[in-house]
């Protein structure tokens, strides 16, 4: 695992409360109770601050899963 995976696993859990790396690699808007708009804009928010980054909110639909932001955060290159 990366140090960039770590910080992301990180920012799930700040959202989401103590989630283990397997539970948070889980994590989806399907997965976690927790999950709903708002959880999603503060973990958005999280992401952000975390790696100094600006998502467009026209993308925030697709983030809604570990791997969806994971994959989101490579592709911009910045894990």
């Amino acid at each position: 695992m990366t140090g960039g995976e770590q910080r992301l696993i990180r920012c799930f859990r700040a959202v989401f409360g103590r989630l283990t790396v397997e539970q948070v690699r889980d994590a989806s808007a399907t997965t976690l109770q927790d999950w709903d708009s708002l959880h999603a804009i503060i973990l958005i928010a999280a992401v952000e601050e975390t790696y100094g980054v600006r998502i467009p909110t026209d993308d925030y639909p697709a983030l809604r899963s570990y791997a969806s932001v994971r994959d989101y955060l490579t592709a911009a290159g910045i894990l």
